[in-house]
């Protein structure tokens, strides 16, 4: 074996993201960002959503019905919110889940792209089609890893890590745990052929 790819979550984190930062946009409130974000992870199975829903909890925050739950792989969720007596789309999820929609992402990268160079992942709610906040949910290293990572390249092993986190935040995590090869924004499902293309070589 001269190469060994890690996973991220899970591998060389905890796999107990909690969440770290809700920024706003537009003048809304930081507890209505949590809310809505909350009521569309609450039938999630993702380590992201416990995040946010521990925190809902932890704030008494009392969560919207939710309806059309819909997961969507790799780039995060949709749903309908009964918010009063309205019925309100609203999605949580990453750029590309943001771009699929048709919304401009660019009046809100600089805050975003602060948060994934530190190493944390964002994510962008978007209601009734405006992109109201942003989420930062970080998973802290595993203490082992960085001794991990050193051992197995001291021994002359190429250390890959592979995640579907954007490329930035990423980075960061790898620069963390000193590893210089990262295959990011791999979905779930093309892991092991990635897995194989590195065979290959």
């Amino acid at each position: 074996i001269d190469t060994v790819i890690l996973d991220k979550t899970g591998t060389l984190t905890q796999g107990k993201p909690q969440l770290t930062d809700i920024i706003v946009f537009d003048n809304e409130q930081e507890k209505d960002i949590l809310n809505l974000a909350a009521s569309l992870e609450q039938r999630s199975e993702h380590p992201l959503a416990q995040a946010i829903l521990e925190k809902a909890t932890k704030e008494k925050i009392g969560l919207y019905k939710l309806e059309n739950f819909k997961a969507i792989s790799g780039k995060g969720l949709r749903g309908i919110l009964q918010i009063q007596s309205q019925k309100v789309e609203a999605y949580l999820g990453n750029r590309a889940l943001v771009a699929d929609i048709g919304l401009d992402i660019s009046p809100y990268e600089t805050n975003i792209a602060k948060l994934e160079n530190e190493g944390k992942t964002v994510m962008i709610l978007v209601v009734d089609k405006k992109i109201k906040g942003a989420l930062a949910v970080a998973d802290v290293l595993k203490k082992e890893s960085i001794e991990a990572v050193e051992a197995l390249k001291k021994n002359g092993i190429d250390v890959w890590m592979l995640t579907g986190d954007n490329n930035r935040t990423a980075k960061a995590i790898a620069a963390q745990v000193g590893i210089d090869n990262v295959m990011s924004e791999v979905l779930p499902d093309k892991k092991s052929e990635k897995v194989r293309e590195l065979q290959e070589q």
